[in-house]
């Protein structure tokens, strides 16, 4: 956005809008700061800057991703207190803060927390509408729904809240579909203006849609509907809230259910929890951060059992605090251990150690191709290859420098969701061949050989006559990332 000059993200696959204007708002801020504190005085000299310390602009990014975590929690509380009550919003609001899956995407640059923010946001405001139809919480729902859609596309689902919420309250068929074409216009509105080139660069939207709807991905390709839900059910919400949360959720999901009719429970929880949770479900591709927009709920749901069993236990005076202390501890233990162990992962990642060992023992002059961006190697003495689609492998400091240009970038990667040394042009090998090589995808290809041979042909040609000097694999609570190898010719 800001070295073309325009407005237009060029990309919607998200379709991140909101994302990208913030990233994009985020760096300007920090330019005009150093601007005014004379630290630098041209945009040439803030790149140089950038390029000599990513976390001048890594870090506000960073917190501008946390944010929305945090403000997640607290709405997951209000939610909690105002269906239930202050007691009920604590525990789910200490659920999400302590998830492994929420900690994680709220330190990473990616939409899913922001999208969840939105979407918890618009249930917040659409609560008035429990009571009796309101302008007021229907337009300020259906804005943050469409804000929502305008960071995921699954986000506009949470519009089922506040329109259903009206349809159930509005009386006679006139004013029922007057109020839900209201929902439905602000919705679309506050989409168009919070990501306008949806509808000015509608081609690209719709290639980006497609390529994203597309019906395998490296490593994260479908088995099967029922599979991908029993995933999901059984896998990745027990790794996000533990299981003794997980199994809470369940339980309060039925008692959610069971009292839906009374306090509209089941529009406001039940309906967005399940359509989510169905959604993601009928995919072709599974990514357990997916389940995001999901946890909110979930941890309301065990909050509400977790309270429920608390008022039964706790119905005499005896043992109280006893019974709190154990309860607390079943259900946020768990998670703050696996809080821990991915803490320690994500600090320790296998490309790390990987950059460690070539620091030490790749001589100075040697060449060196990576497959996944390291800005710490532009500061050493090696001559680097980085893969770019049709283009081979280009040098990533003449690119960073204004070498390559965007469009030429665009051209170069085209319709390619993995940028690495794997998915370069055939023809282009021998621009990637170095003397030292690190690959991180390979065995992710290896194990799906079936469904990627041209791209391991490309492995094969690059590797020859090379032998591996070096191998990093992640360990469960210990070492993150993926199976990291280097080559030596």
């Amino acid at each position: 956005l800001l070295k073309a000059k325009t407005l237009n993200p060029g990309w919607f696959g998200h379709p991140g809008s909101t994302t990208i204007y913030l990233i994009a708002l985020c760096t300007m801020l920090v330019y005009a700061v150093g601007w005014l504190a004379g630290v630098w005085a041209t945009s040439h000299e803030f790149l140089t800057a950038i390029y000599a310390n990513p976390a001048l602009i890594m870090v506000p990014q960073r917190m501008m991703i946390a944010i929305p975590g945090l403000i997640t929690v607290w709405l997951v509380y209000r939610i909690g207190r105002d269906t239930h009550s202050a007691r009920v919003g604590l525990i789910a609001a200490a659920i999400l803060a302590l998830s492994p899956l929420h900690i994680e995407l709220s330190q990473l640059i990616r939409t899913d927390v922001q999208m969840a923010m939105f979407v918890m946001a618009s249930v917040y405001c659409a609560l008035p509408l429990r009571e009796g139809i309101r302008f007021r919480p229907l337009v300020s729902s259906a804005i943050f729904a469409g804000l929502a859609c305008a960071t995921k596309w699954p986000g506009i689902i949470i519009l089922l809240v506040p329109l259903s919420l009206t349809l159930n309250k509005a009386n006679g068929l006139r004013q029922k579909l007057g109020y839900a074409a209201i929902g439905l216009l602000v919705a679309i509105a506050a989409l168009v203006v919070s990501s306008p080139y949806i509808l000015i660069d509608y081609q690209t939207v719709l290639g980006d849609v497609l390529i994203e709807g597309r019906p395998r991905h490296l490593s994260q390709t479908s088995l099967g509907k029922l599979e991908t839900l029993g995933t999901y059910l059984f896998v990745v919400i027990p790794a996000a809230l533990g299981w003794p949360a997980a199994i809470f959720s369940a339980a309060g999901l039925a008692l959610a259910l069971g009292r839906g009719r009374r306090s509209r429970l089941g529009i406001v929880l039940v309906l967005p929890a399940l359509a989510f949770l169905a959604l993601i479900s009928l995919q072709s591709i599974m990514w357990p951060r997916w389940a995001v927009p999901v946890l909110p709920f979930l941890c309301l749901f065990a909050a509400i059992a977790a309270n429920e069993l608390l008022v039964r236990l706790t119905s005499t005076r005896r043992h109280r605090a006893s019974i709190a202390i154990a309860l607390a501890l079943t259900l946020y233990a768990p998670l703050a251990i696996a809080a821990r162990d991915g803490a320690r992962e994500r600090s320790n990642e296998t490309r790390d150690q990987a950059l460690r060992w070539i620091a030490r023992n790749v001589p100075a002059g040697a060449s060196l191709a990576v497959e996944t961006p390291a800005i710490a190697l532009l500061h050493g003495p090696w001559e680097l290859r980085y893969p770019l689609g049709d283009l081979g492998c280009v040098d990533p400091r003449r690119a960073m420098a204004g070498g390559v240009d965007y469009d030429d970038v665009a051209r170069a990667t085209g319709d390619r969701i993995n940028i690495n040394l794997a998915t370069i042009a055939p023809t282009k090998v021998d621009s990637c061949k170095a003397d030292f090589i690190m690959v991180n995808e390979l065995d992710r290809y290896s194990a799906e050989a079936h469904y990627y041979p041209a791209e391991l042909a490309v492995y094969r040609a690059l590797l020859a006559n090379t032998h591996e000097v070096a191998q990093f694999a992640p360990r469960s609570g210990e070492v993150g990332g993926s199976t990291v190898r280097i080559y030596a010719r």
